[in-house]
């Protein structure tokens, strides 16, 4: 077997496998290993049946279990055509990933790649898992299906659950040089249970998404900082804390709000309260690690809203432009009898993590004073 799985990389290597298939050979053996110890990790209760015949061996009813994670699969090989054959049917499993387990896996995937030929070799996987956790982000309930071509591997589907959600995600990796294309839609995510990894900012809302990302790269450093996404997201009923828009509306809006006290509750909304984001859409960019997002749109209870927003994650600054508009009205019997529309821009900037927000108060006062004006004109 050495000899064969050795040589991949000879020009005749394929001949191999003509003796191969003619081996007159059938069995079928029950093997279980109590312990195994491979790249310093100790696999528990090993068990599977190995089975042989003419230009194929079956193992079925593999399980390998380490801790928490476990993989129950069948893998057969065949060598019936030119090419010979390697196909994974895993029927369940949990798999944990962490930054050290990536860059093992990394690592594993340029040994092979040194030691054999890939493209001698057709892989075909079919898998259902209960769960794949990257970190902290746990998929469950995966259908995965891939299929390889040359150095190309196709992932036809990775379906999954994911907070809460959906996700569908198809797209290829190319081996060599080590590059990952693919394509993604996320439905109904609960913003909920992302709170443990983009801080409690947001606590609650739904989310959906859809676009494309890819990375290339052979360490874990290089994957992320060539990390490219582009998406259309779209949320509702966010709700962000320190910053409370519609209750000032709500003030500026009452006959009875003293001017006086303009400056101190612009402030105050700036920096503290909480505001409900109705529906909020924008189109995402992340490009080494610089976030974009352009046309952003929203709405909350009194005010519509445009934004552009650039964030750093290397250096943690964000900068954001918005502009929000809403009515300031008089009513008269249930009914608006005058109006006008004012625009406020607000301006963040700074660390993420402890921004400054700034916004035109004189312009406030300006636009609440006119129409103050207005309305006494009229009435008698």
């Amino acid at each position: 077997m050495s000899e064969v799985i050795g040589k991949t990389k000879d020009e005749n290597y394929l001949v191999t496998y003509i003796p191969i298939r003619k081996i007159q050979v059938i069995s079928d053996v029950k093997l279980t290993i109590d312990n195994l110890l491979f790249r310093q990790i100790n696999f528990e209760n090993i068990s599977f049946n190995l089975a042989l015949s003419p230009a194929k061996l079956l193992i079925r009813n593999l399980f390998v279990s380490s801790k928490q994670d476990f993989l129950d699969l069948d893998l057969d090989f065949e060598a019936r055509s030119i090419k010979p054959t390697v196909m994974f049917k895993i029927h369940d499993g949990n798999i944990t990933f962490n930054e050290k387990s990536i860059s093992e896996l990394l690592l594993l995937k340029d040994n092979l790649l040194e030691k054999f030929a890939i493209d001698k070799f057709e892989f075909n996987l079919n898998a259902y898992l209960s769960g794949i956790n990257f970190g902290k982000i746990p998929f469950n309930k995966v259908i995965l299906s891939a299929t390889s071509n040359d150095n190309l591997i196709n992932v036809k589907n990775f379906d999954s659950n994911i907070f809460g959600g959906k996700s569908q995600l198809s797209g290829s990796i190319l081996l060599m040089p080590f590059t990952l294309n693919f394509v993604y839609g996320l439905n109904s995510i609960d913003i909920s249970m992302l709170n443990n990894i983009l801080g409690d900012g947001y606590n609650t809302g739904v989310l959906s998404a859809n676009g494309m990302w890819a990375t290339k790269g052979s360490t874990i450093n290089e994957l992320f900082y060539n990390f490219y996404v582009k998406s259309n997201i779209l949320a509702k009923n966010i709700y962000i804390n320190n910053f409370s828009i519609d209750q000032l509306i709500s003030k500026i809006n009452n006959p009875s709000f003293d001017l006086n006290n303009l400056d101190k509750e612009v402030k105050k909304s700036l920096i503290t309260g909480q505001t409900e984001i109705n529906e909020f859409k924008t189109n995402f960019e992340l490009i080494k690690g610089l976030i974009s997002m352009k046309e952003t749109e929203f709405t909350t209870k009194f005010a519509s809203a445009v934004a552009s927003t650039v964030i750093n994650l290397y250096e943690s600054t964000i900068y954001s432009i918005s502009s929000f508009s809403f009515l300031l009205g008089k009513s008269v019997r249930n009914a608006i009898d005058s109006y006008q529309t004012i625009n406020l821009p607000v301006k963040v900037s700074g660390n993420m993590f402890s921004s400054k927000k700034e916004t035109d108060i004189l312009l406030i006062r300006n636009s609440v004073e006119k129409f103050r004006g207005i309305i006494e004109k009229k009435e008698p």
